[in-house]
């Protein structure tokens, strides 16, 4: 790759500082953002064409019909014409400029470099990038963030089990160890005739469409000027992701003889920096799992050409289009839609409809320029007020001492907090009215403790008192833990927030430590463990018990393909288990608690067939010199869903179809980097990331940055001076 680039915006210099993070300095943003272009046009390439072809449903052109199931179901998205509508309505903007500046450089890169070596295995080669493609990306990662197959089996458990038994199955633990119905219920404990209606009216078109049988998580954290050693803010941030080969982020630096200056996380595919600082201030942003879409069904003719919606027959836009297939004949696919959504699955005449703002508003900012020139808590409001895409929670610290939260993204207006159902499109009191203002999403400023700590979880400070976001949440334990670290220590210097990311305490058992003993049969090595999960033998004794507990609970009262998907689809499902043990118990036909736990206790003692690694699996791993040549494996050494540095069973985050499968039960979910910002002057930026900027293919080269990753070894960098 050049380190010097001349490009129609200026020069631009590239370096990168050890592995993990490429630095570019250059005189203009352009010019900056062409370079971040060129760089991951080089260094990214692969990832970039695999991303544009998720989005396209071109993936079985070069990986044959096993991919025709994600194709089909991308056509239906029909994310391309989203983009094309975007790159239209952007033209003449400065936005426009910075993603033409950005595809600039993509393909200068790609007529200078030859064939990464993915491509040459698979005997394809890539055509050019127009600014429309990074529309298209950013498309595919604001719909990713999604709420919609929670919606499906939310309604498909609910029905089978009724109001009691839901609420207990899905009620959310707030930050203050209270619970929350998941759904409206009367003051007989059943749910009101609206709920009721709405779970059979969407159980009904699950029944019509063959449906009726069978996340994510992050953290960050901004330390108040009160709370740190150097009396100024330090900003944590910790998102996470599955863990792939190249990670799905760069680390990056920007530095412009104009002014700008910003470094953090890199998403490819369109420019600029998501999560990061500049001189002023930084920012975190974590998954706010908010209800953002809604799944719905309907009558269809029989020439699927109309739809019934409010009693009349509405016309559906066809979009006829082939897919090509790798060794075969290209398959026809029609993609369908109306004003409320679409279609993406048909049985007889009815079908079932996705809808997502996307389909009636802007994307907004996606180059985030805006919050690279922030300067103080207004005016990065203001920029995140342009981010009208996937629903996050930004935490937020400055130099002035400042630090808070505001929820950003298209969430729907709602009469009541129902969106969580399948709902019929012919019944429209359950439809959004439109989307909250900027202003009416949860957000405040200096609290009280100065401190900002943001999991995933409802707590109680940040949501209370503002309108309805989200029926799905994690438990409090990440943040609770968090809270408990900072208590030991009053006042926390960056490295102790280092150590605070890579911590692997389970909560989770130590909150519920002395019902858990109870259940455990005598001689268990349980009976010694403090919650550490780097003792991996006892953690891992314990997932294995737990999974089984919740399994064998949901297989009381659900069939067994409904009952296996609830534990990955509901994240606080350990403490709604615990709760219905202790409490509700004979519910759930469960006569002996005690000998329910050690049944599964014994069952999970005498399985030990799990392999302890940390996979990173690469996306071409169905070809067999793939899977050879760049899987990598760690042992795997701590971490659950309840701890803060997350380990986590989970499939690849865009998709898996197109790289096939893996032998075992690997852990392939979990942080994709760690920044931890001091904003003291002159304070470093600590980074960490599990794969290198240059997006290593090589399993086996992989394992130096692997090593340092699990070891925690940060590396320290700065922004230059004004």
């Amino acid at each position: 790759m050049r380190t010097r680039l001349s490009t129609p915006h200026g020069q631009a210099r590239l370096t990168e500082e050890g592995d993990m993070l490429l630095s570019i300095q250059a005189d203009t943003e352009c010019a900056a953002l062409y370079a971040q272009g060129y760089a991951v046009g080089w260094m990214r390439l692969w990832q970039l064409e695999l991303t544009r072809r998720v989005a396209d449903g071109d993936l079985s052109e070069w990986f044959g019909e096993g991919s025709l199931p994600t194709d089909r179901f991308h056509r239906d998205l029909g994310l391309r014409e989203l983009a094309r509508r975007e790159c239209a309505r952007d033209a003449g903007t400065e936005q426009a400029g910075h993603i033409g500046a950005y595809i600039e450089g993509v393909n200068q890169a790609i007529s200078e470099r030859r064939r990464p070596l993915e491509f040459m295995l698979l005997g394809c080669r890539t055509r050019p990038f127009v600014p429309e493609d990074a529309y298209l990306i950013a498309q595919l990662k604001y719909f990713i963030n999604s709420a919609w197959q929670f919606e499906l089996l939310h309604t498909l458990i609910s029905g089978a089990l009724g109001p009691r038994r839901a609420a207990q199955l899905f009620a959310t633990v707030a930050d203050d160890g209270s619970t929350l119905d998941p759904l409206p219920r009367n003051e007989r404990g059943d749910w009101d005739d609206e709920v009721a209606a709405m779970v059979e009216a969407g159980l009904a078109g699950l029944d019509h469409l063959g449906m009726a049988s069978p996340d994510l998580g992050s953290n960050a954290v901004a330390i108040g000027v009160g709370r740190t050693a150097s009396g100024h803010p330090l900003l944590a941030s910790d998102p996470h992701m599955g863990n792939v080969n190249p990670g799905y982020n760069m680390l990056c630096k920007l530095e412009t003889e104009d002014g700008l200056a910003v470094l953090g996380s890199h998403f490819p595919g369109a420019p600029g920096i998501v999560v990061g600082r500049n001189r002023d201030c930084a920012w975190g942003m974590v998954g706010l799992m908010a209800d953002n879409q809604d799944l719905c069904w309907a009558r269809i003719d029989e020439t699927a050409t109309q739809v019934h919606v409010d009693g009349v027959w509405h016309p559906l836009s066809i979009n006829p289009t082939e897919i090509a297939v790798r060794g075969g004949r290209p398959s026809s696919h029609t993609a369908r839609s109306c004003a409320f959504g679409r279609m993406v699955r048909q049985r007889g005449n009815h079908a079932l409809f996705l809808r997502w703002p996307a389909l009636d508003c802007p994307i907004g900012g996606i180059s985030l320029s805006a919050l690279a020139r922030a300067h103080d808590w207004n005016s990065f409001r203001s920029g995140l007020s342009q981010l009208t895409n996937a629903p996050m929670m930004v935490v937020y610290a400055d130099r002035h001492g400042h630090t808070g939260w505001q929820a950003t993204g298209l969430i729907p207006r709602r009469a009541r907090p129902l969106g969580s159902l399948v709902q019929s499109l012919d019944n429209s009191a359950h439809r959004w009215d439109g989307y909250l203002a900027f202003d009416e999403l949860p957000h405040g400023a200096d609290p009280q403790g100065q401190t900002v700590a943001y999991a995933n979880q409802y707590a109680r400070g940040m949501f209370d008192g503002w309108p309805h976001v989200s029926n799905r949440w994690h438990p409090p334990s990440r943040a609770w833990r968090i809270a408990e670290l900072m208590a030991t220590n009053p006042r926390i210097d960056a490295d102790g927030a280092c150590a605070m990311q890579d911590d692997r305490v389970d909560l989770f058992f130590r909150h519920h430590r002395d019902s858990l003993i109870a259940l455990l049969p005598a001689g268990s090595p349980l009976h010694a463990w403090d919650g550490d999960t780097r003792d991996t033998q006892r953690a891992l004794l314990f997932e294995r018990w737990m999974g089984l507990l919740t399994a064998g609970l949901a297989r009381t009262a659900l069939p067994a393909a409904l009952a296996d998907r609830y534990a990955d689809a509901w994240p606080a499902h350990r403490w709604n288990v615990m709760a219905i043990l202790n409490q509700h118990a004979a519910e759930w036909g469960i006569d002996d608690v005690t000998v329910f736990a050690h049944t599964a206790y014994r069952q999970a003692a005498s399985n030990r067939s799990d392999t302890p690694f940390v996979e990173f699996r690469h996306t071409l791993r169905r070809h067999p010199l793939g899977r050879w040549l760049f899987t990598a494996h760690r042992p795997y050494d701590g971490g659950s869903r309840e701890t803060i540095h997350v380990a986590r069973r989970n499939t690849d985050f865009l998709t898996s179809s197109q790289a096939g499968t893996s032998a075992g039960t690997h852990y392939n979910f979990g942080p994709a980097f760690k920044l931890v910002h001091d904003l003291s002057p002159g304070g470093a930026t600590h980074c960490l990331i599990n794969t290198p900027a240059r997006g290593e293919p090589f399993g086996w080269r992989l394992r130096r940055t692997l090593r340092r990753w699990f070891e925690g070894r940060r590396m320290l960098t700065r922004l230059r001076p004004p």
